[in-house]
């Protein structure tokens, strides 16, 4: 048998020892509790960017899809998502990810062949039928392009902006840019 200190009975002990597991059990709950109120905050915060990425999103597509004097429309995916860009009278507007991926590509030095088999760069901001080139070489897979072969192969591309620029996301959307290049 276990010897007891002066004073304390077992008695005495099993009852702290009970006082003891008390305060830890109540304790631990409500950490546990502390823990799933955290864990709600962070899901409904994870949520709500959820939610707004999916609207800048869909803003993003139907600004593509409503791009006037469209030369092309192109509809691909890069790691799972699907991803859209269409070139128009005031230049490239894509999704952001697409861009991003394009952008890789003109900055390994690739090249593509838009016209008689002649190796060109890839670029972002030359003529529309080398930047759909471009972008089609940085997408996953392709599911359809749409496009407008005289104005593509006219040699004019009506261009507004500086040297075929991109045309910025709509504010809060990240970056479809790739000024600053």
């Amino acid at each position: 048998m276990m010897a007891t200190p002066p004073g304390n009975t077992p008695a005495t002990d099993i009852f702290l020892s009970r006082q003891a597991r008390a305060a830890v059990a109540a304790a631990c709950h409500r950490a546990g509790e502390a823990v799933q109120n955290a864990l709600r905050v962070n899901a409904g915060a994870q949520q709500a960017q959820q939610i707004a990425q999916a609207r800048c999103r869909a803003s993003m597509t139907q600004r593509i899809r409503r791009c006037r004097g469209r030369r092309f429309l192109l509809v691909g995916s890069v790691a799972g998502q699907e991803v859209l860009a269409a070139y128009g009278s005031s230049g490239l507007v894509a999704h952001p990810e697409l861009v991003h991926r394009a952008d890789l590509v003109v900055r390994m030095g690739e090249t593509v062949e838009p016209v008689r088999g002649r190796p060109t760069p890839a670029s972002l901001d030359g003529p529309p039928v080398v930047v759909l080139l471009t972008l089609m070489r940085a997408c996953d897979a392709i599911r359809s392009c749409e496009l407008d072969l005289l104005a593509l192969t006219s040699g004019h591309d009506g261009d507004t902006t500086d040297g075929g620029g991109l045309n910025r996301p709509p504010a809060g959307c990240g970056t479809g840019s790739a000024a600053g290049r």
